[in-house]
């Protein structure tokens, strides 16, 4: 759907009751600079706690490639959140469970007794652990024998899961539930694009509340991590989608044309609304994945990150700003003085284009040609909150009389 939105103000209710479920923060940096720290400190006061990547392990062929973030245990002591130590594990986890299952429930434990002494050295204390693991939905019986035998660990903290929609329903899924005391339900992920104009979206509301619907079902605690990152993609010259990049890898290819996309801050800050306001009976809260940091540039902004956080108002206000360094030279800016973050941005320009001599796109930005004389599309990604960007630059002959004019910019989730 392509809606327009000059400066359109999208009001969320958002006043919590004293009961409002919670809201937790997802810490994913693999490098702990001063950036993080500067963000925990500014995010302690929005959220109840932080859910934090431990360890990270790729195993292949049965051995554990881990990174262990450098984590400031100090601090987080200071900042008197509650602290839920995470471990992630690739696919590569599932033959170890497969061939040595005594060996991966040690790994776990360890991994566990890892966190637990890290954080009490810093002045911290645990208040659970998580694993993060998305099996395969054909292994989850294996997966669930595994946690049966990590019951121990539910004797001296709390024990959770990250959970796939995919799980909701499967009698394997019900037996793991039984062996942890909470899981995470993840209703953030992408599908595949069809071609670079398809419509696609790093979470979809109406299908996120049928799976919360579900999971409610199930008579376990729970909470909904919901996204704030997004994505890169890379598309080929015939528009077909060829590869996608995340924060800190998003280098572009060779040859291709790039479109960001983010999660909707106004479409995810009223599904946060609707859960904190009236949460189904089994959901604890939400979990948010990740926490922004400046100089991300694939997450939402601090001032998107803060507004939703405290439940304030969020709006759009992406408009065209028409620059001329000199009289032959045009650069088009596009200028986000709202509060969120659009989607792709169609800003209509007409220019004398017989006198146009030369020009270039910028930041994610192409130009497309219209039926309409002297008329063209800048199509790309809208700037993050507080940010103006450069789309275009158009060079002129001074002979053909400069001329050009922006028209209402249109949007696309």
């Amino acid at each position: 759907m392509t809606g327009v939105f000059a400066a359109s103000l999208i009001s969320l209710a958002l006043s919590f009751s004293a009961a409002a479920a919670d809201q937790w923060a997802y810490v994913w940096q693999q490098v702990w600079t001063n950036d993080v720290r500067v963000a925990l400190r500014d995010t302690a006061p929005l959220v109840d706690g932080f859910m934090l990547l431990t360890a990270d392990a790729q195993f292949d062929d049965g051995a554990a490639d881990i990174q262990r973030p450098a984590i400031d245990w100090t601090l987080l002591a200071d900042l008197g959140r509650p602290v839920v130590a995470v471990v992630r594990v690739n696919l590569g986890f599932a033959a170890v469970i497969d061939a040595h299952p005594s060996e991966a429930v040690d790994w776990i434990r360890a991994r566990y007794i890892e966190a637990r002494d890290a954080a009490t050295v810093g002045g911290a204390r645990l208040a659970g652990f998580q694993i993060d693991y998305d099996c395969p939905s054909e292994r989850l019986a294996a997966y669930a024998t595994l946690l049966e035998a990590l019951a121990p660990l539910r004797d001296v903290t709390t024990l959770s899961i990250t959970s796939l929609p995919d799980w909701l329903g499967r009698d394997d899924f019900t037996q793991m539930l039984a062996a942890v005391d909470t899981f995470i339900l993840q209703v953030h992920g992408l599908d595949r694009p069809a071609d670079i104009d398809a419509s696609v979206s790093i979470c979809d509301p109406p299908r996120a509340r049928t799976w919360i619907a579900e999971a409610d079902t199930l008579n376990t605690p729970f909470r909904v991590a919901l996204p704030t990152y997004g994505y890169r993609l890379f598309f080929d010259r015939d528009g077909a989608f060829v590869g996608l990049g995340a924060e800190g890898t998003a280098t572009a290819l060779a040859g291709t044309t790039a479109r960001d996309l983010h999660a909707d801050p106004a479409e995810i800050g009223t599904l946060a609304a609707e859960v904190r306001r009236n949460p189904p009976r089994h959901c604890e809260g939400l979990a948010w994945f990740r926490m922004p940091v400046d100089g991300d540039t694939l997450n939402w902004s601090d001032t998107v990150w803060s507004t939703i956080l405290r439940g304030d108002a969020v709006f759009h206000a992406v408009t065209p700003d028409l620059h001329w360094p000199d009289a032959a030279l045009l650069e088009v800016y596009i200028e986000n003085s709202g509060t969120t973050q659009p989607g792709a941005c169609l800003l209509p320009l007409t220019l004398a284009m017989p006198g146009v001599a030369a020009y270039d796109t910028h930041n994610g930005f192409r130009l497309e040609n219209t039926a309409a004389p002297n008329r063209i599309v800048l199509h790309g990604p809208s700037p993050p909150p507080g940010m103006r960007r450069l789309a275009a630059w158009f060079r002129f002959d001074e002979s053909a009389a400069p001329a050009a004019r922006a028209g209402q910019p249109e949007f696309k989730p």
